[in-house]
């Protein structure tokens, strides 16, 4: 669904429309006095439930064969006007209201299924390849394209509407229908409807309830205990009280959700359980209502102090306003069709002064109890509206989930961090069997500091000018972990097993001006923490800028979610808290008092899945398409590649067998071409031993390959296990050492070499010595700047001893096996003894510009793969698509070879027999 941006705190009569939209409804266009206004409060500590834990009660997902087809022969009969004022229209919303007339247990399979046709039409409306700028066509189809967002949007409005409905006959409480007075009935038919306030009132909470008994009291007032008393009213106002009912019922049912999670785990803030709270503080004014002869006797007359209150009070304006907003234009649009359907459309009138002028509206009169059931009736819709929305939100997957890395927002131009932390979450990163007794002490690690948008950068976390524990000690780190600068120190204070703790103080600290100025440093380039807890990875920054007022803050007071399932930690979320953070002034000391908070909730993810969100924010869900492009463009030219060489191949074999079958026409025919250097074609080239070396490395990198991409896809390597890869890089490497080495020495004694130690130990350093002079050379740059990438004394020697111990003596046991191989070099014709002068080349035919073909197409193919391989290693994007990406490494391959072919043969054809080097 589409994100809104509506909202009812501080609007006219519920709704605000987006500041470029038009309303469709009288009700929403109208100057009215504030609704509710709560006091901004900075409270940031407060916990949230995860969107993945919605539920909504519509039973088990059952597979039907239910389509939306209607019938000829329906008639009045299925109409949905009998339980709910607005009529759906769309062929889905028709279908769905004969099953809720029919067959309404069976609304939520047929939603479902609509939902999952829903998302395969918009997701093929993806796939469809837009016509070029220049076509005729573009218009025409762009918009086709806007006329099916318009259907599909009209679709999930009507879903929506039928799931509100159905928990409503769920209930068994009937939605009161279109009003339309008359001299019999001047309420509109809501008088006469019985009185099913009880039931309305007993799907709330008991706290959920308090404030829909003071929404009532404002709206009412002392009158709200006399339901015969009749009052005369326009439809207009009722409509606005309506549509702000159903908003205040919206927001209602949010608040309370995580009021009722909050008060189970028993983490409610202290301020909850204060006491009553000033009611003038919390509401200013309300819809206008009121200016129709209801005395509603005084703000704050007769409203009851709530611990549901007081837990809204406790939240700060943004927090407020983020729980204020409807979270798709399709319930917004719903709620004013609802109100449009129930009251009609008045007749409006902007009056010169810019007022409203309702005077031919059309008036009702109803009893103080029709107006507290159409008030318990909005609310009520509005809750449900919630449930329902999360429902289809969570089962069609309209919002975007969450990425992996949930900080990286506009942080750095001054703009607020939305929510009241930065939050952070993140799933396991080691499937090792975790177990802890409650009060057992969970590892908490800390372990580097960098600056955000260069990943190749990063400190030790304690380089900065944090508290540095005096009994801190390493963790000891296997060989990838400390080649992937990975610098773990164990945290010194308790991180305990279902043990809550509270703005705990780690330390005071005073900041020296320099210590100031290395904060100041690091919050302007962004910089970022990395923490792990219980082997789950957690960032944060360190800090905020705000570039308009110049002010730089550091974070001082981490707060941890860890959301637990038994005896095994699942997941970790990392907030910092924005109303304690210091500021940190230029050339000035600042006392810091650094405090961390660790909070517990229950979760019923299983530990087998807690890798899961990983993989849903790879690049895998969102770019698959643009994947498997790559794959069928790589097929293809392997088709055409291959088909090119066929028919050289066919030419080559039709020659042969003429020549063979007719000797006095190949006595005759002159020689052109690659047949006039068959003496020279395998002559043995230049620098042979180079050839070899540079043949056994590639072999050996060949085979390295292939088995990493083996492990990859047994599942080995997968997001945050940190070093896995860099390990079996450098294990792999030296065991496949007597690969290069047997490769090597047998193709050069081959080629007649004699020199074959020499060949090897060239085959050993082609590779390793390039490598070994950018490793101390970057290695070098790390140390000067104290980094982490620096590798450690102690791992260069283990590196060495790797390469001394393991490497070289399988290179020379490959080198001795390939010498005593006894293989020989066979050519198929006898080589001359003078080598045959080469005619002058055209510039094409060249080295450089074949070098250049030949590698131009091979990247065209892998181009796609190397940008998100490139993003994972520099742009903090995790790639786990190793299926495909073994794919294209297969073709590339085959690629490769067939160019090579190709290219040899027209080398030959042009008389030029050097072709080993090419």
């Amino acid at each position: 669904m589409e994100a809104a941006t509506t909202t009812f705190i501080g609007s006219s009569f519920g709704i605000s429309r987006p500041a470029k939209s038009v309303a469709r409804s009288a009700f929403l266009a109208t100057n009215g006095q504030d609704f509710v206004r709560f006091p901004h409060k900075h409270y940031s500590s407060v916990s949230y439930s995860k969107p993945s834990h919605r539920r909504v009660a519509y039973g088990s997902k059952r597979c039907m064969g239910v389509r939306a087809s209607l019938s000829s022969s329906s008639d009045s009969s299925g109409s949905i006007a009998s339980i709910a004022p607005l009529q759906l229209e769309s062929p889905v919303g028709q279908f769905l209201s004969q099953i809720l007339i029919s067959h309404p247990h069976l609304v939520p399979a047929a939603v479902e299924q609509q939902l999952e046709q829903l998302q395969t039409d918009r997701d093929a409306e993806k796939q469809k390849e837009e016509p070029s700028a220049t076509s005729t066509d573009l218009v025409l189809y762009r918009k086709i394209a806007e006329v099916k967002a318009i259907e599909r949007r009209k679709t999930l409005e009507e879903i929506l509407y039928a799931l509100v409905v159905q928990k409503f006959m769920d209930a068994n409480v009937s939605l009161i229908s279109t009003m339309a007075s008359s001299s019999t009935d001047p309420s509109g038919g809501v008088d006469t409807r019985p009185s099913q306030d009880e039931k309305l009132e007993g799907l709330h909470s008991p706290e959920a309830y308090d404030m829909i008994q003071n929404h009532l009291a404002l709206i009412l007032g002392n009158r709200m205990g006399d339901s015969t008393a009749v009052v005369q009213i326009n439809k207009l106002r009722a409509g606005q009280v309506y549509a702000a009912s159903v908003m205040y019922g919206y927001f209602l049912k949010r608040v309370d959700q995580r009021f009722q999670l909050e008060k189970t785990m028993k983490i409610l803030p202290n301020a909850v359980d204060e006491g009553e709270t000033d009611i003038h503080k919390v509401v200013s004014s309300h819809p206008e209502a009121f200016s129709d002869g209801i005395s509603h006797g005084g703000f704050g007359h007769g409203l009851k102090a709530s611990r549901l209150r007081n837990y809204v009070m406790s939240f700060d304006g943004e927090t407020l306003q983020r729980y204020a907003t409807i979270r798709s234009k399709e319930a917004v649009s719903l709620i004013e069709k609802h109100t449009e359907a129930l009251f009609g459309r008045p007749e409006i009138v902007i009056a010169l002064q810019g007022t409203i002028d309702s005077s031919k509206d059309e008036l009702v009169k109803i009893s103080f109890g029709g107006l507290k059931r159409l008030v318990l009736e909005a609310v009520t819709f509005g809750s449900f509206l919630w449930d329902v929305e999360s429902y289809v939100d969570s089962s069609q997957r309209y919002t975007s989930t969450l990425a992996t890395l949930a900080f990286v927002q506009q942080h750095n131009g001054g703009e607020d961090i939305t929510g009241d932390f930065v939050r952070l979450r993140f799933a396991s990163s080691d499937e090792s069997d975790h177990r802890y007794r409650q009060g057992d002490q969970v590892p908490f690690y800390v372990n580097k500091v960098g600056p955000f948008y260069n990943p190749s950068e990063t400190y030790r976390y304690f380089d900065l000018p944090y508290c540095l524990p005096v009994n801190a000690k390493e963790k000891r780190l296997s060989l990838g972990e400390v080649l992937n600068g990975d610098r773990l120190v164990i945290w010194p204070f308790p991180v305990e097993f279902l043990r809550e703790r509270k703005s705990v103080p780690v330390c005071k600290k005073k900041l020296s001006k320099d210590d100031v100025a290395k904060f100041r440093a690091a919050v302007d380039e962004d910089y970022y923490y990395q923490m792990y807890v219980d082997d789950l990875p957690i960032w944060g920054f360190l800090g905020r800028v705000d570039k308009r007022q110049q002010r730089y803050c550091l974070f001082n007071h981490i707060h941890l979610n860890i959301y637990y399932n038994k005896d095994r930690v699942i997941e970790i979320t990392s907030g910092l808290d924005t109303k304690t953070m210091v500021e940190l002034t230029e050339d000035k000391e600042v006392d810091v008092e650094f405090l961390y908070t660790v909070e517990w909730k229950e979760t019923d993810v299983p530990f087998e899945k807690r890798m899961a969100k990983y993989s849903q924010s790879s690049s895998l869900p969102r770019h698959l398409g643009i994947h498997w492009n790559s794959v069928t463009n790589s097929c293809m030219a392997v088709l055409l590649l291959a088909g090119f060489l066929a028919a050289i191949l066919r030419i080559l074999n039709n020659d042969s067998v003429k020549y063979a079958n007719d000797e006095e026409l190949a006595e005759d025919q002159e020689e052109t071409g690659w047949k006039c250097i068959h003496g020279d074609v395998f002559r043995f080239p230049k620098h042979k031993s180079l050839l070899a070396a540079c043949l056994g490395s590639g072999t050996q990198l060949l085979t390295l390959t292939v088995f990493i991409f083996m492990l990859a896809l047994v599942g080995v390597f997968y997001p945050y296990n940190r070093g896995a890869l860099l390990t079996a890089l450098v294990v792999l490497y030296a065991l496949t050492s007597g690969v290069a080495g047997y490769t090597a020495t047998s193709f050069y004694c081959q080629l007649g070499g004699t020199n074959w130690v020499r060949n090897l130990l060239l085959t050993g350093c082609l590779f390793c010595g390039p490598l070994l002079l950018i490793f101390c050379f970057l290695n070098a740059v790390a140390v000067a700047y104290t980094a982490t990438a620096a590798l450690p004394p102690g791992t260069i020697v283990v590196i060495a001893l790797i390469w001394t111990l393991v490497s070289s003596p399988l290179l020379v046991l490959g080198g001795i096996i390939g010498k005593n191989s006894k293989a020989e070099f066979q050519a198929p014709c006898r080589t001359a003894e003078n080598a045959r002068e080469i005619p002058p080349l055209r510039w094409y035919r060249q080295t450089v510009p074949q070098m250049a073909i030949a590698g131009l197409l091979p990247f065209i193919l892998i181009h796609t793969e190397l940008y998100y391989i490139f993003a994972s290693v520099w742009d903090r994007r995790i790639y786990t698509i190793y299926g495909i990406l073994f794919i294209i490494f297969i073709t590339l391959l085959i690629v490769t070879a067939l160019i090579t072919a190709t290219l040899t043969h027209l080398q030959l054809a042009a008389e030029d027999h050097r072709w080993w080097w090419r």
